[in-house]
């Protein structure tokens, strides 16, 4: 059995980092869950702690997911749906501060003339 070697803080925060502090396979993130780092290519399988095969996971997700070595698919779509929700959020910011800020000049514009 190939030997476990420890990760360090740093790597872990890299891989976190790298991961944008969300868990791959659900989407879940702090405080919601408790984040861990899994091995996409399992120890066990002969997995490295190389960063290509290391992922962000929920601790939920990384216990039920257990030893197995997942197809490419499955974070591929939670990678969308983070990418589309992410838009949608940002986009919503976006127009909200441009509505606050078309505002505050409209106003601005509208003292303006009258001075």
């Amino acid at each position: 059995m190939p030997i476990r070697i420890g990760l360090s803080k740093k790597t872990r925060f890299d891989i976190f980092e790298r991961d944008a502090f969300i868990c791959r396979y659900c989407g879940k993130s702090p405080p919601d869950v408790k984040l861990v780092i899994d091995h996409v290519h399992p120890v066990c399988e002969g997995g490295t702690n190389e960063p290509a095969n290391l992922i962000t996971s929920c601790d939920i997700c990384n216990s039920g997911k257990g030893p197995r070595i997942l197809s490419k698919g499955s974070t591929d779509a939670n990678d969308k749906r983070r990418a589309q929700e992410y838009l949608e959020q940002h986009s919503l910011a976006v127009y909200v501060f441009w509505q606050m800020n078309l505002e505050l000049i409209s106003s601005y514009l509208g003292l303006r003339k009258h001075l």
